[in-house]
């Protein structure tokens, strides 16, 4: 990140004083150091459990038929966004981070067993 000023991709962009740029996020060209510090002190243990707590309640409620309903709906909103679909390098990284993940949680013990 840089202080005072910073430069986004084809044009430079100055930055007020209190204010950031990150160069690996082109996206966002600019942010307020202190909205960030507030982000980053945030309760992130009472909002995990929350989000806990309201996952499992639904699917008490819904069962699996409700995790089924809500991946339709992230497909449905994946190809309104990429009518294209996905590159075959995009398919291909996202099953190689997922074959890490499930290492990680094997190696950890944190992996679903076989029944």
């Amino acid at each position: 990140m840089k202080g005072s000023e910073g430069e986004s991709e084809s044009r430079k962009v100055e930055i007020p004083p209190g204010w950031l740029s990150c160069a690996k996020c082109p996206k966002i060209e600019v942010m307020k150091a202190e909205d960030l510090r507030r982000f980053a002190e945030r309760p992130w243990g009472a909002i995990s459990e929350s989000k806990r707590r309201f996952l499992t309640e639904r699917f008490a409620r819904e069962g699996p038929v409700g995790a089924f309903r809500a991946a339709q709906r992230l497909a449905a909103r994946f190809r309104r966004l990429h009518p294209e679909g996905a590159s075959r390098e995009s398919r291909e990284r996202d099953f190689e981070a997922h074959v890490a993940l499930k290492l990680r949680l094997d190696r950890t013990g944190l992996g679903l067993r076989r029944r």
